[in-house]
């Protein structure tokens, strides 16, 4: 078989598109392969290969079935690789099947191979990148084949393909891509494995082995003056290093290992014909894990829980425990997830500063009180940690996985600072939260500002009553200060409370180093806006008083919902002003946080009760089964222009009850409100939505047990 793509001449291929650039080719794929890949012929190749090599083939449940070398079990595909061996001058030649159901792929990631994508059966649609964006120290360990190194995320700017059955992609080495099916799939990919100057290392020591100047004995020196770290080197040492330099260069020496390299190459290419079989596999390295105290973790996790009453969970109540109740319910599931996380977190780790950072943080936080894990599991910093160092592990890039663990570190450091559970003598990477800030969140609610920039890397360690903060200036603070029990002792480190509303614990901030690159960042069909960075130092000043003046109002009229508020809620954070239409909203995964624009101060109150509700919903939901019906089951709903699913007209519902009786209370109390946007009409609007999206949910949710009770909730609360 001679190399050829329709269309496209084999010179002006490797001119213009080998390893340089993709080339889509409509139809191409029979080119190579003669006839289709069929599905069964498919699974029989990974049923085959699964017998022969089970370590090439790869499952996710059976959403994704990933075969690699299926050219082993396939005599034409291993045919077809054979006779292209000497015409690409490659000594690794093969073909991967994938089978993937709808919405899934194996990850995006960079190979270095150069690959012919031929579709075989249904859709997937390809993103695309030039490496230019991959850090050379990756690609450097993907070249040497580092275990566990491939995986990045893909920019926003990929280049896209939709390939249909028959289509061809090529994707030059290198590049990173992401095939992500639409509706069921089968693919093969022609792949060309690359290889690297590292190959040439046992030539080029076999050869110099042979060489005087290489294998005489290296020359001894004395070194007595220890005084100068980086002394200079003797001569006569120099002199040898001269001669190992002269081999080096030696023309004999280079032609001798050309020659052995081309000889060795022209042996391999003609095995790999068909007459030699592969060499065995290395055996798989020691398990790298984090250790856990499991006893101390299943004391943690194993006690009754205490069964809420979710009906009482509609509105807020003072004289019962519910939603305390309920907070216990919900932090287990959420422990539970934050050790897994960091259990596969740890061996994706490569930086050994980072593995014992992450092992010390871990053991210090399970030794902690029960509550004081609950409150810091359940707040933003915690919960999103989760989220987005889940999303971290399935893309398994390492650089991304090390900057979230140390924003673990200054998430864990103030309530280890707090409880004196902090390890001495054992260093801890933090995150900074700014250029020279480091923010104590919970329980400290502190801001440690220094002038200098702080280091990316940010390694800290107690000695005794004080940290001791590194980087190119280290400095060291006392706990006590950081505490806010006394004040540091440099002039230069300042330490300040984070701003907070008056007489209670909501942070009011402009932002932290954490939101601003982990909070979305996109627009969901006018949901979630993203955070006003730019806001001014004005504007935030009226954002601050307006939250303030808005928690002022639920604390007189409403002090249960203002209760609950202060509990469930830590961090209130600026979105951009529409006037007086809201501009609001939370994030299921920042549990705890609301971010909103500053409005009038009736329109606040009804903005914070509203989104502490809809934060208790997801808690809710994180623990019991309102309803059975599907996330893809749409339904009519009042409150915004488009279907949603059955969880987001609960969500209506349970959020804009809040909003009746916020303004009822307001109304009762002689609260004003602007002509243009009086209280009175913006109540009767409500109360008919909230109506019509309750009969929604009687007529088509098919309810559990639990949904019955939060719809009997929510039926009283309307009635009162």
């Amino acid at each position: 078989m001679s190399f050829s793509l329709p269309g496209i001449g084999r010179e002006e291929f490797f001119r213009d598109y080998w390893r340089k650039r993709p080339l889509f080719i409509k139809g191409g794929a029979l080119h190579l392969l003669e006839r289709p890949v069929e599905e069964a012929e498919l699974d029989e190749a990974f049923t085959l290969l699964e017998t022969v090599a089970p370590g090439e083939l790869k499952r996710s449940g059976d959403d994704v079935i990933f075969g690699q070398h299926i050219d082993r079990v396939v005599p034409r595909l291993r045919a077809i690789a054979r006779q292209l061996h000497a015409e690409f001058g490659c000594t690794s030649v093969g073909f991967d099947g994938i089978k993937a159901n709808d919405g899934h792929s194996i990850g995006s990631h960079f190979d270095t191979s150069d690959n012919f994508v031929l579709q075989q059966w249904g859709m997937k649609i390809w993103r695309l990148h030039a490496p230019d964006f991959i850090q050379q120290e990756i690609v450097r360990q993907r070249m040497l084949h580092a275990p566990d190194v491939g995986s990045v995320f893909m920019p926003e700017d990929a280049l896209e393909y939709t390939l249909e059955p028959g289509d061809l992609l090529y994707i030059p080495i290198l590049w990173a891509h992401w095939g992500v099916s639409r509706g069921p799939s089968t693919s093969v990919s022609l792949r060309f494995n690359s290889e690297s100057g590292a190959q040439l290392m046992p030539l080029l020591t076999e050869v110099l082995s042979l060489d005087q100047r290489f294998w005489s004995p290296m020359p001894t020196a004395e070194l007595t003056d220890f005084s100068d770290p980086s002394p200079a080197m003797p001569a006569r040492v120099k002199a040898w290093f001269a001669g190992i330099g002269e081999a080096l260069r030696d023309p004999v020496v280079l032609e001798e290992v050309e020659r052995r390299f081309w000889r060795a190459r022209a042996r391999r290419i003609r095995v790999l014909a068909g007459v030699e079989a592969e060499a065995a596999p290395a055996p798989a390295p020691a398990k790298d894990e984090l250790h856990l105290d499991m006893d101390r973790v299943r004391s943690l996790l194993q006690p009754p829980l205490p069964r809420p009453d979710l009906g009482r969970l509609v509105l807020p109540e003072t004289e019962t425990r519910e939603n305390q109740k309920l907070r216990e319910c919900v932090y287990r599931p959420y422990l539970k997830r934050l050790l897994l996380t960091c259990a596969k977190a740890y061996p994706l780790l490569r930086d050994p500063a980072h593995k014992r950072s992450l092992a010390t943080l871990v053991s210090a936080f399970v030794g902690l009180k029960p509550g004081d894990i609950r409150e810091t599991v359940l707040g933003p910093e915690l919960t999103s940690w989760i989220w987005r160092m889940a999303e971290a592990i399935e893309f398994a890039y390492p650089p991304r996985v090390e900057l979230i663990v140390r924003h673990l570190g200054s998430f864990l450091l103030p309530v280890l600072l707090a409880n004196g559970a902090l390890p001495e003598s054992e260093p801890i990477l933090l995150a900074p939260s700014g250029r020279g800030e480091l923010h104590l969140f919970f329980p400290v609610l502190r801001a440690l500002e220094v002038p200098l920039a702080l280091p990316e890397v940010l390694p800290v360690v107690r000695e005794g009553g004080a940290l001791r903060v590194g980087g190119a200036s280290p400095f060291e603070v006392s706990v006590a200060a950081l505490l806010g029990q006394e004040r540091p002792a440099r002039g230069d480190v300042t330490l300040s409370p984070l701003p907070t509303a008056p007489g209670g614990r909501v942070l009011l901030m402009r932002t932290s180093g954490w939101y601003t690159e982990f909070f979305p960042k996109r627009e969901d069909q006018g949901r979630v806006s993203p955070l006003h960075l730019d806001i001014t130092d004005a504007d935030l000043d009226e954002f601050r008083a307006s939250m303030t003046r808005g928690l002022g109002l639920v604390r007189e009229l409403w002090p249960a919902a203002h209760a609950e508020l202060e509990e469930g809620i830590r961090l209130v954070l600026p979105v951009s002003s529409r006037g007086l239409d809201p501009n609001n909203g939370s994030v299921a995964g920042f549990r705890g946080l609301i971010a909103s624009s500053a409005r009038p101060d009736y329109m606040i109150a009804q903005t914070l009760v509203h989104e502490t509700a809809h934060n208790k919903l997801s808690s809710i939901l994180d623990v019991f089964r309102l309803a059975t019906n599907p996330d893809d089951e749409l339904h009519p709903s009042p409150f915004v222009p488009m279907p949603r699913p059955m969880s987001a007209l609960f969500h209506g519902v349970f959020s804009f009850i809040q909003d009746l009786h916020m303004t009822r209370r307001m109304l009762n109390g002689g609260v004003p409100s602007p002509p243009e946007a009086p209280m009175e009409k913006y109540l009767q609007k409500i109360e008919g939505r909230v109506k019509v999206a309750i009969g929604t949910i009687l007529r088509h949710a098919r309810l559990t047990s639990e949904g019955d009770a939060i719809v009997a909730g929510m039926e009283r609360a309307l009635a009162v």
